[in-house]
């Protein structure tokens, strides 16, 4: 196993995008001597034929079956377990490391600076931050914490990982970014932001079905109390801000994603009602009435124009990628 870099991915029944995902990255991963570590949870056998058809073409694939269905938390502490490697970037199979990003971290890891975390950008949405090195909890917390809470930005110092401090937070949707900023709370650390190098969406040619049937309940529930259960050395006035921060700028809730949520059917007058308060008090009036709006539109129509704006962006992701590489060429 390469001693520098292993990327560790929990899959749970989902063997299309994982062929996708080896597909789209087996070969920079060998170029640079990059381990792949899966872990199947629920020893899935569709899952586990993908991972056999790619044994040979693939060796630094490694992988683990679950035989029991475990919560994605464990599934996630199984995958960075088999991580033999000095830093281990955790990741999930609906997201793409381009080459470019892959031999930033490298290069980073290989200067030998001792980093505890390094935390990538994301589709280069974030760029919030006031310096690239921090080793102060609660600026990481204002200014990273929402970044971090996506599991594909997180590469960890391996022999600094505690699944013992990860444990307390399963089952708190946030479990990954809990687990930073517990660990940054008890230890003197630095932490690496790589601004210019992001991970981005994968464009598998199955399309991602998401949580639109628990948006409500996780952002709007579990978000507020997985941020005021965090240790009492964060301050109530920054939990309030990082409240804020995750629904008004972290770019999940966008104009396209609750008008996905409406076409899905899970947009709806009684969920809105539910949660008023708490989409005006740490969303805003725009979209508190852009979702009453969204309503009194049919789902079927809301189906529709998604279904559109996708297949758009897909091509012109293709069209760009093809330019892209002609370019290169040339």
């Amino acid at each position: 196993m390469n001693s520098i870099l292993s990327v560790v991915l929990p899959t749970f029944r989902r063997p299309d995008f994982l062929d996708f995902f080896i597909q789209t990255h087996y070969k920079i991963f060998l170029t640079y001597d990059v381990n792949l570590c899966v872990s199947n949870n629920g020893a899935c056998q569709e899952t586990l034929s993908v991972l056999k058809k790619w044994e040979h073409d693939f060796p630094l694939l490694k992988y683990v079956n679950l035989d029991h269905e475990v919560n994605s938390d464990e599934n996630i502490l199984s995958a960075i377990s088999m991580s033999k490697s000095n830093y281990t970037w955790l990741i999930g199979d609906s997201y793409e490391i381009p080459e470019l990003t892959l031999k930033s971290v490298l290069d980073v890891i290989k200067k030998g600076e001792n980093f505890n975390f390094i935390i990538t950008n994301l589709v280069d949405r974030y760029h919030h931050n006031s310096e690239d090195v921090y080793d102060e909890p609660s600026r990481v917390f204002t200014e990273m914490g929402i970044i971090s809470a996506c599991i594909a930005c997180n590469i960890y110092k391996t022999s600094d990982f505690r699944p013992e401090l990860f444990r307390g937070y399963i089952g708190t949707d946030f479990s990954v970014l809990g687990y930073l900023l517990s660990w940054i709370g008890e230890h003197p650390f630095k932490l690496k932001y790589l601004e210019n190098a992001s991970v981005v969406t994968l464009k598998t040619p199955v399309r991602k079905v998401g949580w639109p049937h628990r948006f409500f309940e996780i952002m709007f529930i579990n978000w507020l109390k997985f941020v005021d259960s965090l240790p009492l050395s964060y301050s109530i006035e920054d939990k309030e801000r990082v409240k804020r921060f995750l629904i008004t700028q972290s770019g999940i809730i966008t104009w396209r994603s609750v008008l996905n949520l409406r076409a899905t059917g899970w947009l709806t007058k009684k969920a809105i009602s539910q949660h008023r308060d708490e989409i005006l008090r740490y969303g805003d009036a725009y979209l508190f009435h852009y979702m009453k709006f969204l309503t009194a539109v049919p789902t079927s129509l809301c189906k529709a124009l998604i279904i559109l704006i996708e297949t758009f962006r897909r091509q012109r992701f293709r069209l760009v990628r093809y330019c892209n590489r002609l370019l290169n060429r040339g």
